[in-house]
């Protein structure tokens, strides 16, 4: 039949294709088939029925698939798995086995991770910075939030059009003279909480500092957590076609928006609120010498497992081997518990005060 339109074609050049196929009885999709898979060399009628697929590789597409990097919502690497047994599997089956995976891979992490639990108020504080705009070529305004970890409560904000470490270091000394300066500090590696003018302010106030490891967001994950939320919260009274407000129009509103997460019953909390929590419980004063006796210990720890470790000895091990120095003796007083599974570690749960 194609043949035959070919020699008509030569036959009757000033009509069109259609007009032809009309004449020899041929639909015009089919020559058009005919004539892509002629020129594939692939023959013009198949068999009826369904193709036949080459063997799958179970095993190894599962291996392929576990092997894979797996993110939060994404895997890398699923183009080359797509190319190597897109022959035997649709995209679609593929991309349900690495979901599959991806949500496994992300139910063991979270078995494995320990949780810990801050068992007094006012003993460690968490600090983080976020940038609030609407718009890209908006400068918007930077929000430096400040959390007590046990009962949840967020201290009064700061608002500035850039990070400064001078304005953190005053805003940290008004937060410590009203509500007395906890024991640790737990804050992330940005140059705003990290110089020399903020470090000799919490060495004068004899407040022990707790650095994130890098690249690891999750060490400090409630302020990133709050941060994240509380980002959320104040775009959604925001315009987003229009500009972040000026400070003094901005600053009610992150204070609004501060006393009522503070006022919001929690179930982590017993559904109590933080403000009642941070208020009505007993905190601990820290006096100086207990904050350098702490120091003391910490530091001898500290000294011990560098001493141990000085053959393979780098940078990131001294923060590393501080941070479990401060772990093993809030450990050892009591003030912390450590969740598994959302199940408590029994060795944990009965630790009696040195």
């Amino acid at each position: 039949m194609l043949d035959t339109f070919e020699v008509l074609r030569q036959r009757r050049p000033r009509h069109s294709a259609a007009e032809l196929c009309r004449w020899i009885q041929l639909p015009y999709s089919t020559l058009r088939r005919w004539r892509t898979r002629r020129r594939r060399g692939e023959p013009l009628i198949r068999k009826p029925g369904p193709k036949k697929i080459p063997e799958l590789p179970v095993a190894e597409f599962r291996s392929r698939v576990a092997r894979l990097a797996h993110r939060n919502k994404r895997s890398r690497g699923v183009g080359q798995l797509h190319a190597e047994f897109g022959h035997a599997l649709s995209r679609r089956a593929i991309d349900a086995e690495v979901a599959e995976a991806r949500d496994q891979h992300k139910r063991q992490h979270r078995e494995q991770t320990l949780h810990i639990q801050w068992l007094q108020p006012n003993l460690v504080w968490a600090i983080d910075a976020c940038k609030v705009k609407t718009d890209k070529r908006d400068p918007g305004h930077v929000v430096v939030l400040a959390r007590d970890l046990a009962s949840h409560f967020h201290f009064d904000p700061l608002v500035l059009p850039a990070e400064s470490a001078e304005q953190n270091t005053a805003w940290l000394a008004m937060l410590f003279t009203h509500h007395q300066s906890p024991l640790f500090l737990k804050r992330d590696n940005g140059s705003p909480f990290n110089e020399l003018h903020l470090e000799d302010f919490l060495a004068e106030q004899c407040v022990l500092p707790l650095n994130s490891p890098a690249y690891y967001p999750p060490y400090n994950g409630a302020i990133e957590h709050g941060v994240g939320s509380f980002k959320r919260e104040i775009r959604s009274c925001l315009d987003p076609d229009r500009p972040v407000p000026a400070l003094r129009h901005f600053m009610p509103l992150v204070r609004a928006i501060t006393h009522q997460r503070n006022d919001r019953p929690r179930r982590s909390l017993g559904g109590r609120c933080p403000s009642q929590v941070y208020f009505q419980s007993h905190r601990t004063r820290w006096n100086r010498p207990q904050r350098l006796e702490t120091f003391e210990w910490i530091s001898a720890q500290v000294a011990d497992t560098l001493k141990a470790n000085r053959e393979k000895l780098v940078q990131r091990d001294v923060h590393s081997a501080w941070r479990n120095a401060a772990l093993s003796w809030l450990r050892c007083q009591g003030l912390i518990s450590i969740t598994q599974n959302n199940k408590l570690l029994p060795h944990f749960e009965h630790q009696n005060r040195s």
